[in-house]
């Protein structure tokens, strides 16, 4: 959660730099730099900041130090608030006037790192950031120094260097584990990582009932990003209970229910979303994919057409109508099946043809937005379904090395490479396959054959692993799983393990043809 600098007055002014007021009990001495009326509102301000009246605090703020322009809290909160509204260059100078005033203040420096960081300027964020850790670790404040870590964490993040980013939020999680920021933060660097499942365990830990609701509604809308859907709808219906109005939260939680094959729930409360902000786009889409989920074609067609017509060009809009013209031509194909089996004419495949609309509003978002991934998902799997493999192959093939590619790929990559032929480059992926599916024997028995079948295609020691899986998963293994294991620890020049798997088969099968071909291999 952002922290709203409160620098406690007599700590944040001990230096003093002048003012003529008499300390009150309540000030306990910071009057000597700032007069009670600076004081006075210098409060008001940061009430109507923490109530959401930006504009009157930024005038309080002023007002403040208009009174006493050597306020350095003033002018720390002047300019955290101005970062918040992204005016970036009037924070700086803000900051900057609070570092004439003092230039040990932590929270000034933290905040022209980040002023630094809005205006692009990564190497002089990171030089201001390095001066902030500094500093904070001498002041004696644990919370204030996980600040400033996390402050590096964001710069080092923007500047695309994820491991230093991971280090730094570490750190500043090590120093305070209640900084919610940092720990969004973090969990988003170990999914930028692979880290996925590190990344949901992190902000799990670290969300409950007790913390505010907004921190809540940060972690619920970190979880939904990292696709922990059954998570975020558990902390999400928490935050639009509180905060029954918050248009994105309902959203956020529709979106969480369909993803997680709730659709009914979905369709509410995205109409509950749309009661509250007729203007989010992405609620219409919400809501088009759980009526789409439950068959109600045209109603999703009318949710993608309003979403496409206020925000022309939207990827998820295009998505969702891809499935609507793809769920119209399936209606169109099972018609065509039923009349075929009244007519008593043999069953045939889908005309690809039926599908072209649809491929081609998969293909326009494709193009609006090609790092994303569900609309080449969406195509692949239409493309499957039709028996469309050459056209999955060529979708596909450039995409595999992506590290968001579903795992489901793999399979259409090896019935594409196999349907035009390409056996040899299909292994790696059954391979890939096989080890997704960890205890399916048959997937590790055809993995293990292909490696054995196409020398090279897999290195000696993966055939042998998949040829031990399948006699592991498969029960009592056949004496054709035994041969295969067999067959994998020659190939990978261990005679003495194969001679003893030979021998047990022996045992098994005296009389099998395939045993004695293979004891005269041995000799």
């Amino acid at each position: 959660m952002k922290r709203i600098p409160q620098l406690a007055l007599a700590s944040a002014l001990f230096c003093g730099c002048g003012g003529a007021q008499s300390p009150t009990p309540e000030l306990a001495g910071a009057s000597a730099f700032a007069s009670t009326d600076a004081d006075r509102l210098y409060g008001e301000a940061m009430s109507a900041w923490r109530a959401g009246d930006t504009s009157g605090a930024e005038r309080g703020f002023d007002e403040s130090l208009r009174a006493n322009p050597r306020y350095l809290a003033a002018h720390v909160s002047r300019g955290s608030l101005l970062v918040e509204l992204g005016r970036f260059g009037d924070a700086l100078s803000s900051f900057d006037a609070a570092l004439a005033l003092r230039s040990s203040s932590v929270d000034a420096h933290i905040g022209r790192a980040r002023a630094l960081l809005g205006l692009g300027r990564i190497e002089d964020a990171l030089e201001a950031s390095s001066t902030a850790a500094a500093l904070s670790s001498a002041s004696g404040s644990r919370t204030l120094e996980a600040e400033a870590h996390a402050t590096s964490g964001d710069i080092h993040f923007a500047a695309g260097d994820i491991a230093t980013a991971t280090g730094s939020y570490e750190r500043a999680l090590e120093l305070d584990a209640a900084q919610a920021d940092a720990r969004v933060r973090l969990a988003d660097c170990y999914a930028e990582s692979g880290r996925m499942g590190d990344a949901v365990s992190l902000l799990t830990r670290g969300v409950s009932p007790t913390l505010p609701i907004a921190e809540q509604r940060l972690f619920g809308t970190a979880l939904h990003r990292l696709g922990a859907y059954d998570a975020a709808v558990e902390v999400l219906t928490r935050v639009v209970t509180e905060v029954p109005g918050d248009g994105e939260a309902n959203y956020l939680l529709a979106s969480a229910y369909v993803q997680s094959g709730r659709g009914e729930q979905g369709l509410q409360r995205a109409s509950a979303a749309l009661a509250i902000d007729p203007e989010l786009v992405g609620a219409y889409v919400v809501r088009g994919q759980a009526y789409l989920s439950r068959g109600l074609v045209e109603n999703a067609n009318t949710d993608a057409q309003e979403a496409l017509r206020r925000a022309p060009g939207d990827y998820d809009a295009l998505v969702l109508l891809g499935g609507v013209e793809a769920a119209r031509a399936w209606a169109v194909v099972a018609a065509r099946a039923e009349a075929d089996a009244h007519a008593g004419r043999p069953e045939q495949a889908p005309d690809a043809s039926l599908f072209d609309v649809a491929v081609d509003r998969y293909h326009e978002a494709m193009l609006a937005h090609p790092d994303r991934v569900p609309a080449i998902d969406a195509l692949a799997r239409l493309y499957r379904d039709i028996g469309a493999w050459s056209s999955a192959l060529v979708l596909l093939e450039p995409e595999m090395s992506r590290a968001d590619a579903p795992t489901d790929w793999t399979a259409i990559m090896v019935a594409s490479l196999r349907s035009v032929g390409r056996d040899a480059d299909a292994v790696p992926y059954q391979s890939a396959l096989a080890f997704e599916r960890r205890d399916d024997a048959a997937l590790h028995l055809e993995a293990a054959n292909a490696g054995l079948a196409h020398p090279g295609a897999l290195p000696a020691d993966v055939v042998v692993r998949h040829a031990r899986a399948a006699v592991e998963f498969g029960g009592s293994a056949s004496l054709d799983v035994r041969m295969t294991l067999f067959d994998a620890l020659i190939a990978a020049g261990d005679r003495a393990e194969a001679e003893r798997v030979l021998n047990d088969a022996a045992r098994l099968y005296p009389s099998a043809e395939a045993v004695r071909r293979r004891r005269a291999q041995l000799r």
